[in-house]
């Protein structure tokens, strides 16, 4: 999990007055990470594994420009 996650998780556990389920916590993370159209939006991406190498190309808008990222 992301480091800066937890005090974002925390204030939205404070907020809400409970306990939250590990489905609520992963939405949470989700909505911060994943669910995001600005500055960066996720169009999609591809994996493939070889030979214990994983390579990795995202489709990503940023600020409505398209950018690809290859790892």
């Amino acid at each position: 999990m992301q480091r800066e996650f937890g005090p974002i998780a925390n204030d939205e556990v404070d907020r809400l007055g409970r306990e939250v389920s590990g489905a609520e916590l992963k939405a949470m993370f989700w909505r911060e990470y994943v669910e995001r159209n600005t500055p960066w939006q996720l169009q999609g991406f591809e994996t493939e594994s070889k030979n214990g190498t994983v390579k990795c190309r995202a489709r990503l808008l940023r600020d409505g420009k398209l950018v690809k990222f290859y790892w």
